[in-house]
């Protein structure tokens, strides 16, 4: 009988040290995972971000190029139109009516870029995640004007016209 209580209790220590061991293998697997939770969530992070930043740029960018395109045309108002000529009032008319077109645009752009922020701070603070009907037409017609002034932004002799209906 003693050499039987031996064997059982040899076998209930080794048991002891089996379940210690995999309890620690255990341990760290989950640790593991939570590391690599963890690291799937800041990869998300980057991703969202670098898709912010993108969605940013192009009104910011829009709007850089109208602003620029607009000191442009004052200062070639400034410089072409000597003091007396006749047509100057033809000339100012049509760099002002530039000018307005270019601002209506940096506005457009800039409340692209104020709608955006602004669609961000309000998914940041609804957590719900419920559907919202979306017009599918204004966003693709939306994504073809980025497009469009985008290329356009590289190209100036760029020009393409989209017709609606399929």
């Amino acid at each position: 009988m003693g050499g039987l209580s031996v064997v059982l209790w040899r076998n209930n220590r080794e048991k002891q040290r089996a379940y210690a061991l995999l309890k620690q293998q255990q341990d760290e697997l989950q640790a593991a995972q939570g590391r690599l939770v963890q690291a799937e969530k800041w990869a998300f992070v980057g991703e969202l971000s670098a898709g912010i930043a993108h969605e940013l740029q192009n009104p910011l960018n829009f709007m850089k190029n109208f602003a620029e395109v607009s000191v442009a045309m004052l200062s070639e108002d400034n410089n072409a139109r000597p003091a007396g000529r006749r047509g100057a009032g033809e000339l100012e008319k049509e760099i002002m009516a530039g000018l307005k077109q270019n601002l209506q645009q940096i506005s457009q752009h800039g409340q692209r870029a104020s709608s955006i922020i602004n669609d961000m701070l309000q998914h940041a603070r609804s957590g719900t995640g419920q559907r919202e009907l979306t017009d599918l037409n204004a966003l693709a017609g939306e994504s073809l004007t980025l497009a469009y002034q985008a290329l356009r932004t590289d190209d100036h002799s760029f020009a393409a016209q989209a017709q609606q209906g399929f």
